[in-house]
């Protein structure tokens, strides 16, 4: 889905085989921590990973990366997985025979493509909107990418916590748990641990433009 920093699984082509090609792999346990020592691209393979920037100490989350998501990262990048996570090493300068083949090349165009639609929507969300407007944005956008309608309204789950939320929606755990109250009380949200329903789409549509 195209909102809060995850990006969809990205299918691989048949004409592509990475095992063939011989690319590192690392492999993390849940919690593990991997630091970039120069610009890299990654492949993840399998499990899901974040992408962060670390600076004066607090970190600004980038990604969250699922099966075959694409990445460049930098040195200020650290990546840590949320899952036991698994995933490929590719430098341009090492690897000519992967690069060559134009299956691949568009597959990397494709997951680049996403990732800019992706960042242009990030860079405009803390530009022009309020933390109030960001978060009624990620939960509309949300439930209309990946909600499932039930009787009580449209249900979806995420797999971050609330202090993960917080930090790309570019506010405090405690104000985002406190507006979270408030959409409860207005009978616009329901929310249980990872799980959110929100009960009246049409009218949390109309009121991104009251807070």
């Amino acid at each position: 889905m195209h909102c809060c920093r995850f990006l969809i699984e990205n299918i691989i082509p048949e004409d592509i085989d990475f095992e063939k090609f011989n690319l590192p792999k690392k492999a993390l346990k849940k919690g593990e921590i991997y630091y970039f020592e120069k610009k890299t691209l990654i492949i993840i393979k399998r499990g899901r990973v974040k992408i962060s920037l670390y600076e004066d100490e607090k970190e600004f989350i980038l990604y969250f990366l699922t099966n075959y998501n694409i990445c460049l990262c930098l040195d200020d990048n650290v990546l840590e997985a949320i899952e036991d996570s698994a995933f490929y090493i590719i430098s341009p300068d090492n690897f000519h025979e992967i690069f060559n083949n134009p299956f691949f090349c568009n597959y990397i165009l494709n997951a680049f493509s996403q990732n800019l639609i992706l960042e242009r929507d990030i860079i405009k969300n803390l530009a022009f909107k309020n933390f109030k407007q960001r978060t009624i944005s990620f939960l509309i956008q949300t439930a209309e990418n990946i909600g499932i309608k039930t009787d009580k309204g449209i249900e979806f789950t995420t797999k971050c916590n609330l202090e993960e939320l917080a930090n790309f929606l570019g506010t405090q755990r405690q104000t985002l748990s406190s507006f979270f109250t408030e959409l409860k009380k207005k009978n616009l949200l329901h929310k249980e641990h990872n799980k959110f329903i929100i009960l009246n789409l049409e009218k949390l549509k109309e009121y991104i433009h009251k807070v």
